[in-house]
């Protein structure tokens, strides 16, 4: 007997082991494995229901081994017959030795009966929280005396079956009630007990299921360091079936402080768990986990630290997981989930397609392998990856998909689970992107409505709320720029500056969360903010730009020169202008031709060139600025009002080139491009009021120049649309109220119809009204209403002294651009000139000749410098012959020299043009323009 006994254990241990080695399934469930596990029970006088009289405890685990992992390779109708028989044979050896039991057994069940075990499995495979609760019942219902040496794995037991409960519900009550039990049993075990470190784990996983519901850093800290503690407990080795489980959940609780406080010996101890774990795990099963815990451990440090070898290491830790369960012939979601995850951060990184497509297809497989309690994080995992499609092909179809699939994922988790916040994160931003893409005002209200909840059901503390308050403050921002309402917009900047300030400047999310921050506080400086929010916005987009490279550098680059751009407006530096012409050239250059962001990023650098232009003059800029607006209309944009803008660009520069040279064909482009904006851009659209402006400027200036004077009338209507789209406090309302009344006089001037001029009087002295007495916009608002008052006084309705009043003051403000500055001192003087006023056409046209050389700069092109001297020729002669006529013989041959002396010296300049010397040393050009700019800057 003992002879046939012993042939019959090794046939069935070779089986397993073989099995164990190359997963082939025909191992196990060749005919001859089941028969010989009946004939080695019955030679040992076993029963898997009714047991026997002398317990063989080696016969008996080999046949509980085959039958266990037959559970898993048989048909699905015959799995649970399997699996009861197995189990009815490992429980009696649980008094043996508690690590002759497989994980799962020791793992949530390790001392119950069966009917326990059985309403497990059930709810495991099937999700069925009847068959959850069914378990924790039984469980109750089991007595243990204190005194019992079975009570700690029994209040452990109990304790993981309420932590699943509350996995799935979301009821605190449960992991309030799991996290005491699983404090109990170990403090009812004995140190050496030798199952200390899974009855460790499992208080470590229950406090952290605890923080997670709550937001408690003490409960975080407690299962760190109850975690570590299980490492090196009994129990806790690598001889232990439980080893790699107890590596991986240390590993998770690491991970998971370092995600809340950015500590680096947090995630290297993450790391440092994980690989010793993989180290000393030589079953294939732990060997994927363990590569799941590893590969994520390493996403994580790689989008702080940058390094893309561990991004290397974590998609390959990816993928030897689903290699391990491929060969042992299962699929697990959380080794597909991981992959994916990876694959999708080295695209975002990297922006290789293919780690993209590879990424959908794992996340695909892993909604298809998920079981019921995973499914909402595959999904919500899916749905991330499809909306990262989207951004690249623009397929509305995949954020259809992608919004599906984050609605299943939140429909799957009730209120108060975990997962919930997350997930409701996910389906909030896929509505924002949805909205971005069919202007959907219904996905946009969602968006901010889910958003709410999400960052609601967040703890305070989470490591997740910022990216969910990042998510609402974008979708507030947006519908801000829809309505105009200031709540909208106040509540954005309160929602990004909570997410910028919760993480760590270099780690992952930083660069975004500070980017949206930067972008809501220009809106709220657009909008009629306090100016000062500029520089903060400006701190934020320079540090950006200065510390990331690639995809990321550009588009920092490029909203770094918006932001400077716009702070020149409000302040008149020109260092500030340098910057962003500069910024916006590296952001152009560091684009990918076949990028959609492209066309956006030429529509930024045309604009900030044309507004050099207008400050400076330089010819280059403006022919540049027509140059790029164009190439952004041809590039692939990413949406239809991107190309509105490129239109809108080349609409304005075209005009600023044909008011500086006169080419007819400019201004009847510019015209064609105006309308093409329009006709692209939804109404609505904060947009309209620039685009309406540009129209009614180039019909304007086609009507007065006699090329078409039926234009006027469209001109005047545009430039009202363009006014009645603005919201209060606007910040370029002072400029469409000046554009409107300065449209209305030249209709005046056609049609001689005092109410336009007396309309265009309103207008204009409104916005000098509304803008600060330093503002580098000044000048331009007063030489327009002084013109008007000329008008009017000539129409004997107005004075003359409140337009000279005005033009005096015009000069005064330094932080206009030079030229400006002087055509406010020629207008005056000239003025004051056609009225027979000797005093003040002497003193307005001298100072005009002394401002000459300013406009006149050497940091000009010698072209720039020509059509400057130009425009203002023969200033200097009249400015001498008024002086004369005032008595003032020494000054009149001061500014005839200072007039002669500017073409001299222009003459004698032989350098080369900085444009030039940028191709050969840009950082010098760059330094002298600085200088330049600087001293023109006074």
């Amino acid at each position: 007997m003992t002879e046939q006994r012993d042939q019959l254990l090794l046939q069935i241990e070779q089986r397993v082991e073989q099995y164990a080695r190359s997963r082939h399934p025909g191992l196990l469930l060749d005919g001859d494995a089941a028969v010989d596990a009946t004939r080695l029970l019955a030679t040992v006088g076993w029963d898997p229901d009714e047991g026997g009289d002398v317990l063989d405890a080696e016969a008996v685990l080999a046949v509980a081994w085959l039958y266990w992992l037959r559970s898993d390779v048989v048909d699905p109708a015959d799995r649970e017959r399997e699996l009861q028989i197995s189990i009815a044979l490992f429980m009696p050896l649980r008094d043996v030795d508690e690590t002759l039991l497989p994980a799962e057994l020791r793992g949530a069940l390790d001392t119950v009966e069966q009917p326990e075990i059985t309403g497990y499995e059930e709810y495991s495979g099937s999700g069925d929280l009847a068959a959850l609760d069914q378990a924790v019942d039984h469980l109750r219902a089991v007595a243990t005396p204190a005194d019992d040496p079975q009570r700690p794995r029994h209040l452990s037991s109990l304790s993981a079956l309420l932590r699943e409960r509350f996995l799935h519900t979301g009821n605190p009550d449960d992991a309030m009630e799991a996290a005491t039990l699983a404090r109990d049993a170990v403090s009812l075990a004995p140190a050496d007990a030798p199952d200390r470190a899974l009855l460790l784990s499992n208080l470590g996983t229950t406090l952290l299921a605890r923080f997670d519901l709550a937001g408690d850093p003490a409960d975080l800290d407690a299962a760190v360091a109850t975690l570590n503690e299980a490492v090196s407990a009994p129990g806790g080795d690598t001889d232990s079936i439980a080893y790699a489980v107890i590596r991986a959940n240390a590993s998770n609780a690491q991970l998971t402080r370092f995600l809340l406080r950015t500590d680096a010996a947090d995630i290297e101890a993450a790391v440092g768990h994980a690989r010793a774990g993989l180290a000393g795990a030589p079953d294939p099963e732990d060997r994927g986990t363990l590569s799941v815990a590893l590969g994520e451990a390493l996403r994580v440090r790689y989008q702080h630290t940058g390094s893309l070898d561990d991004l290397a290491e974590a998609v390959q830790c990816g993928e030897d997981a689903v290699q391990l369960d491929t060969a042992a012939g299962q699929v697990s979601a959380a080794s597909l989930t991981s992959l994916a995850s990876s694959l999708s951060t080295r695209y975002e990184s990297l922006g290789d397609l293919a780690d993209l497509d590879a990424a959908t297809l794992a996340a695909r497989a892993a909604t298809e392998a998920a079981t019921p309690a995973d499914l909402g994080t595959s999904l919500s995992n899916l749905a991330d990856i499809l909306q990262l499609r989207f951004a690249r092909s623009r397929d509305v179809a995949e954020l259809d998909e992608a919004l599906h699939f984050s609605r299943r994922a939140v429909a799957l988790t009730g209120n108060g689970r975990p997962d919930r916040a997350a997930f409701l994160s996910t389906l909030g931003s896929v509505l924002h992107a949805r909205h971005e893409a069919t202007r959907s005002p219904e996905d946009l209200d969602e968006a901010i409505s889910v958003g709410r909840e999400a960052v609601a059901t967040f703890a305070p503390d989470h490591a997740d709320r910022p990216l969910a308050q990042s998510h609402l403050g974008l979708a507030l921002h947006a519908r801000f720029e829809l309505t105009a309402n200031l709540d909208d917009l106040s509540e954005a900047i309160e929602a990004a500056r909570g997410a910028a300030a919760r993480v760590d400047p270099a780690g992952a999310g930083a660069a975004a969360f500070s980017n949206n921050l930067a972008a809501a506080l220009q809106s709220w400086y657009l909008h009629g903010g306090d100016p000062g929010v500029l520089d903060e916005a400006v701190t934020h987009a320079r540090a950006l730009a200065q510390s990331a490279a690639g995809r990321a550098g550009a588009l920092y680059q490029s909203n770094l020169a918006a932001f400077l751009s716009l702070r020149h407006e409000a302040t008149g530096d020109p260092v500030d202008l340098d910057d962003a012409v500069q910024a916006a050239r590296t952001s152009v250059a560091a684009t990918d031709v076949d990028d959609p962001s492209r066309a956006r990023r030429l529509g930024n650098l045309s604009t900030v060139l044309r507004a050099r232009f207008e400050s400076r003059g330089a010819t280059p800029d403006i022919d540049q600025a027509v140059a790029v607006a164009r190439a952004g209309i041809h590039a692939v944009a990413d949406t239809a009002i991107v190309q509105a803008m490129c239109q809108t660009a080349l609409g304005a520069a075209l005009q600023s080139r044909y008011q500086r040279f006169g080419d007819p064909t400019d201004l009847d482009e510019a015209v064609t491009a105006a309308r093409a904006a329009l006709a692209a851009t939804p109404p609505g659209s904060s947009d309209l009021c620039g685009q309406w402006t540009n129209l009614a400027s180039a019909l304007r200036l086609r009507a007065v120049e006699g090329q078409q004077p039926a234009d006027i009338d469209e001109a005047v209507d545009a430039a009202r649309a363009a006014v009645a789209c603005a919201t209060p406090g606007f910040h370029d309302q002072p400029a469409l109220l000046s554009n409107l009344g300065f449209t209305l006089a030249d209709r005046y001037s056609i049609t001689r119809w005092l109410p336009d001029l007396e309309e265009g009087l309103r207008h204009c002295a409104l916005a000098l009204d509304t803008v600060g007495k330093e503002h580098p916009d000044r000048t331009v608002y007063s030489i327009n209403l002084a013109r008007l008052l000329a008008m009017s006084h000539d129409a004997g309705v107005g004075t003359l002294d409140q337009a000279l009043a005005i033009l005096a003051a015009a000069v005064r403000v330094t932080t206009a651009p030079a030229v400006q500055r002087l055509q406010a001192a020629s207008l005056r003087g000239e003025l004051a000139a056609e009225h027979g006023l000797t005093q003040p056409a002497a003193a307005s046209l001298a100072e005009a000749t002394r401002l000459l050389p300013v406009a006149s700069w050497h940091g000009l092109d010698r072209g720039s410098v020509e059509t400057h001297i130009h425009l203002f020729e023969g200033l200097a002669t009249d400015a001498a012959a008024w002086s004369l006529n005032a008595g003032k013989v020494t000054a009149a041959t001061e500014l005839l020299d200072l007039g002669r002396a500017v073409i001299w010296q222009h003459a004698l300049d032989t350098r080369p043009d900085l444009e030039a010397l940028a191709h050969r040393a840009p950082e010098l050009a760059a330094r002298l323009q600085r200088v330049a700019a600087g001293l023109n800057h006074r």
